[in-house]
């Protein structure tokens, strides 16, 4: 076991809607500008959320869904992130007092109750003006039964902020009501642009945020909050045990191409986290500007995205369907989920599209997309895979938006190697795999649910990689004796 020791604070909200994440947005910018080295992670599936944070702040971000992974594997994920940050910021679920049940996150209440010590918090408020009916609001929220405690209080989308004395006096009613002091008194501010909501996945692509859109952000959350207050609030976050992951291949054995680009954006991103941790080396590319794969991998990950609005320049990227069909064939790791499958396919048709637009090819079926409909799901594994050997469980967030159109795999030339578990038993077939090292999903697996699927998948990237040289170096050498 570790310690992590690195200063930390929970945003939560009195409720959904309150202009929490925005703040938290700001917040990373602000960090950043100050030199400081920030993580960050979010508590529940919000993908989309995850992905503009990891823009900002240039890590991957961690999603702390308490159903994927269980209670210690959240403290373990903030442990992890912990390891060269100053900071970390954690982004609460909903309202303090909601999650848990059918939305599949962790109640921010429970987190910060257990570890009240170990996760200050910032509660926000959501007011129109510094009323005595505030203090109501706050003191309601500080002494409700089993609450949790928080450390300090913001006030957003004011109407009008007010004077220096008149915060002083406001701070003075706070202080004798027996709530912490406020640390923000922040305008309602009109935005040019949209920030993703916490149940955006891969419908409207609201990841690419305008640049003049966080400007606004990080200028507000500059001019109104007082960061160095916040900041010390961290600083008193006291240290807890987690369980590190030690490096399981050398650097550069294991090199694993994952497409990000405006379109692939969305997935656990625990998932490239673990994998890096564990020794994996991540090579970007982009399926929308790139005409090959990265060469030099032992395997590739395709994740979930918005690929409505990108389907007429993947279709026309032939160069790159050729590049990945020839890995495949070639026995290379191939892992897809979401979009990322939709995209291996035959063809496919996103979302409110009038046609069907010409795939990889390298799934023998055609899908359409539809409205999602969330869910939370237990696989296990039915055929051994890259992922595990048969009877292997792990967790997975299940958007069910794409599907196969009916009757377009009778023919199905690939392995149904997954299968979907309720409390009945077995509810249906998933995971396509057309080669001994590939495995294509719809849902959103998470890695963190079961540590063996990334052990599994770093074992055959390795074992291509090192295939791969051994031909080469072999034909080499035979040349060079032809040669002599």
């Amino acid at each position: 076991m570790a310690r992590a020791s690195v200063p930390r604070i929970c945003i939560v909200g009195e409720s959904e809607g309150v202009g929490k994440s925005l703040l938290v947005a700001g917040l990373l910018l602000a960090l950043r500008k100050r030199g400081l080295s920030v993580s960050c992670a979010i508590l529940g599936t919000a993908l989309q959320q995850a992905a503009v944070y990891s823009h900002l702040i240039r890590r991957y971000v961690r999603c702390l869904d308490v159903e994927m992974i269980g209670y210690q594997g959240v403290l373990d994920a903030v442990g992890q992130i912990s390891s060269g940050s100053d900071i970390v910021i954690l982004d609460g679920s909903k309202g303090i007092f909601d999650g848990g049940g059918q939305d599949h996150t962790v109640p921010t209440t429970d987190l910060l109750c257990i570890q009240k010590d170990e996760f200050p918090a910032i509660l926000v408020f959501n007011v129109d003006y510094l009323t005595p009916s505030i203090l109501a609001r706050v003191y309601g929220f500080a002494s409700f039964p089993d609450g949790p405690p928080f450390d300090a209080i913001l006030f957003n989308r004011l109407r009008s902020v007010p004077d220096l004395s008149m915060q002083k006096r406001f701070q003075q009613l706070l202080y004798d009501t027996g709530a912490p002091e406020c640390v923000g008194y922040v305008p309602n501010v009109t935005l040019s642009g949209e920030f993703p909501r916490s149940d955006d996945c891969q419908g409207v692509n609201r990841v690419a945020v305008p640049i003049q859109f966080l400007s606004m952000v990080s200028q507000a959350v500059e001019s109104f909050l007082d960061i160095d207050k916040i900041l010390e609030c961290a600083a008193a976050a006291k240290d807890f045990e987690f369980q590190p992951i030690d490096p399981l291949v050398k650097r550069g054995r294991a090199r694993l191409a994952v497409a990000h680009d405006g379109c692939f954006s969305v997935s656990f991103q625990d998932n490239l986290d673990l994998l890096r941790l564990a020794g994996a080396e991540i090579v970007s590319f982009s399926p929308l500007a790139d005409s090959s794969i990265p060469t030099g991998v032992g395997g590739v990950y395709l994740p979930g995205g918005c690929i409505a609005g990108y389907a007429e320049i993947l279709e026309r990227n032939t160069d790159l369907a050729d590049s990945l069909r020839s890995f495949v064939g070639d026995g290379g790791v191939l892992f897809s989920e979401g979009a990322g499958t939709a995209l291996l396919a035959r063809t496919f048709r996103p979302e409110g599209s009038d046609r069907a637009y010409k795939g990889f090819g390298i799934l023998p079926i055609d899908v359409v997309q539809d409205l999602p409909s969330f869910s939370f799901v237990q696989f296990c594994v039915t055929q051994s895979c890259i992922l595990g050997d048969e009877g292997m469980e792990f967790n997975a967030l299940a958007p069910s938006d794409w599907k196969l159109i009916p009757n377009s795999a009778n023919e199905l030339k690939a392995e149904y190697v997954l299968g979907w578990k309720t409390h009945t038993g077995f509810a249906g077939r998933e995971g396509l795999s057309v080669t001994g090292q590939s495995c294509s999903t719809f849902n959103f697996i998470h890695f963190g649910s079961n540590p063996f699927i990334v052990k599994n998948l770093l074992s055959a990237i390795t074992t291509h990689q090192e295939s791969v040289q051994k031909r080469s170096k072999s034909s080499g050498e035979s040349l060079a004796a032809h040669k002599h």
